[in-house]
């Protein structure tokens, strides 16, 4: 791979760093500070989960994880689109496995780092673009947003005309994101040729690449699109299979919201992997039906699943992966003595 394609090569030595390892613990306390803000009855809230029904928690769990496949074979349908030759691409699993890692370390450091980190994983193991590989990403970000801003906008409806306070900062937030996505995929698409013509030779080729990348996967949109759709209402299930475990009830376009403001507020970079303002977040949607611990203990054990169990699957997929890595240069020596 060229040295254009190697922007973050110390980013797996900086993932168990100091600075990562303080920052949980920043994390943690501030998901202390909200427990105690919202004064939670710990009794009854343990309550809830002792009394909650286990299977539907294990399909929600299940379900969570279908998830890392729908978005495997969506990066792999935009990869495909988007090569530049006729190169074999690896399996789903592959795609999915990566995407997991990239969640773990998104959940462990801020700026969404995970994103480039699996793209260079990818890079790395198929000596393809790593700028290419991440036009893929923005394809992808381009098709969440506009996904998150419909649902954002239908849940915003059902508020309004059910008299319900609606939640006009996070669909503020939607429609930003949207038409910031809109003046990417604008100026990416017309003033190609300026942009070249600007940057220094080493840079527009990176930037060509990129262009190529995003523009190319966006070939596979309506295929994307469809998957994009079914990832999300899993995410939705998975929520409301939470919430009816233990033994509460929620309308549909509320596990909507709550969903929504969760991959919202996700992206803000103050915590890793948004913890402690997700939750508040979730925790004030879900207050609008559910009393107050009832709001907390959906919010608490949702997260265990989407964000507390990835750190540990997913470092423990990096761990497997990492090993099998080192692994197989030994293999290939061993072959001529052999």
């Amino acid at each position: 791979m060229s040295s254009e394609d190697q922007p973050i090569t110390t980013l797996k030595k900086r993932l168990l760093s100091i600075p990562t390892l303080a920052s949980c613990s920043i994390a943690i306390t501030f998901l202390i500070f909200l427990v105690v803000r919202f004064d939670v009855d710990f009794k009854a809230t343990w309550g809830y989960y002792t009394d909650s029904n286990k299977c539907l928690l294990a399909v929600a769990f299940l379900l969570h994880y279908t998830t890392f496949l729908l978005r495997g074979a969506r990066w792999r349908l935009l990869l495909c689109a988007a090569q530049e030759h006729d190169h074999k691409i690896p399996g789903t699993i592959y795609f999915s496995m990566l995407i997991l890692i990239g969640w773990f370390v998104n959940s462990i450091t801020w700026f969404r780092l995970g994103d480039a980190y699996r793209s260079y994983l990818f890079a790395c193991d198929t000596n393809r673009s790593f700028s290419l590989t991440m036009g893929t990403v923005l394809t992808e970000r381009a098709l969440d947003t506009l996904l998150v801003f419909t649902l954002v906008s239908i849940a915003t409806i059902y508020v309004i005309t059910n008299d319900i306070d609606a939640n006009w900062f996070l669909l503020g937030i939607a429609g930003s994101a949207l038409f910031s996505m809109a003046i990417i995929m604008s100026l990416l698409s017309r003033f190609h040729s300026v942009a070249i013509s600007l940057l220094p030779k080493g840079l527009s080729q990176v930037y060509a690449r990129f262009r190529f990348g995003v523009l190319r996967s966006f070939r596979q949109a309506p295929r994307a699109t469809a998957l994009t759709m079914v990832t999300w209402s899993c995410e939705i299930g998975r929520l409301f299979l939470v919430v009816h475990a233990l033994g509460f009830s929620v309308s549909i376009p509320t596990a909507i919201f709550a969903i929504v403001t969760n991959g919202v507020l996700t992206l803000v970079p103050i915590t890793p992997g948004g913890i402690g303002i997700v939750e508040s977040g979730m925790i004030g949607v879900l207050g609008l039906t559910l009393s107050k611990n009832a709001a907390v203990s959906v919010a608490i054990l949702d997260r265990a699943i989407s964000w507390l169990s990835v750190i540990l699957i997913g470092a423990l997929t990096l761990m497997v992966k990492e090993i099998l890595q080192r692994r197989k240069p030994a293999k290939s020596e061993s072959l001529p003595t052999t």
